[in-house]
């Protein structure tokens, strides 16, 4: 879904990214500095029919923009993409794209996120949910599945002033890394 979505708006969005489904306004106000951006969460689904092994999977895209002026986070302006256009182009270019090996998305809604909190931050959240039919398989052998052999983890530590971005601004300046690699 990230490809296809780079695809179209490469040149026009600054972050293509996954999201925890569930996340909330403090895992947004982490994300304000990266918008505008499309960000894909996969929310679960039932079971599908009969079967016992298939779900009707949900996956949703988020477009994100953080604007000091409403009209532009929703409708852009010269030099930014709005929240309407994201959804609009991800909803039209995902509604029916095959993903190989597991089967057709199939747009189910679009959806508005305004909450206040939201909007006194200057953020504006747009989603568009796709179902698409998902097989849940057992491997063929469990005793071939990899044993947890690495963690890598970068550490961001709050600067000492109360006010300061907690968050480097690039990436490759975080505070410290843990990068653990045991012997197969």
């Amino acid at each position: 879904m990230l490809e296809r979505l780079k695809e179209l708006l490469g040149d026009h969005v600054r972050t293509f990214d996954t999201l925890p489904a569930g996340f909330g306004a403090d895992e947004l106000k982490n994300r304000l500095r990266t918008a505008p951006g499309l960000f894909v969460a996969f929310l679960g689904g039932p079971r599908r029919g009969g079967t016992s092994t298939v779900i009707t999977a949900t996956f949703a895209v988020f477009a994100l923009t953080a604007q000091p002026i409403e009209a532009q986070r929703r409708q852009g302006d010269a030099r930014t993409i709005g929240a309407y256009e994201m959804i609009s182009i991800a909803a039209a270019a995902l509604d029916g794209h095959v993903i190989k090996g597991v089967g057709t998305l199939t747009l189910s809604q679009v959806a508005n996120l305004y909450a206040a909190e939201l909007e006194a931050i200057g953020v504006a959240l747009y989603s568009a949910s796709f179902e698409i039919p998902l097989a849940l398989k057992l491997p063929e052998d469990p005793a071939a599945l990899a044993d947890f052999l690495k963690i890598f983890v970068q550490w961001d530590v709050p600067p000492a002033q109360p006010h300061g971005d907690p968050l480097p601004a690039d990436p490759r300046s975080v505070d410290a890394t843990d990068d653990i690699r045991l012997p197969q």
